[in-house]
């Protein structure tokens, strides 16, 4: 799942694959903007065929946080 995030995220920020990591975030991607937050979760959704809700949405601010909203989501299916 984690390869995934990175590549979406990756994908999404027109970034090298191997600049989006598990500790990636919007503190240290300068790309990962408030706008671009949108499109990345925009694409997470897509990739991953779920709905975030306004709290998830706002939570999503790094690969890890990511990795652990996906995890939680898929557990309560």
């Amino acid at each position: 799942m984690l390869e995934e995030i990175c590549l979406v995220v990756s994908e999404t920020l027109h970034l090298p694959r191997n600049a989006v990591h598990s500790k990636s975030s919007k503190d240290n991607l300068a790309e990962w903007d408030s706008l671009n937050h949108l499109e990345v979760v925009l694409a997470l959704e897509r990739q991953f065929k779920v709905q975030f809700n306004a709290v998830e949405f706002g939570s999503l601010t790094s690969v890890e946080k990511i990795e652990q909203v996906l995890i939680k989501k898929s557990l309560e299916k």
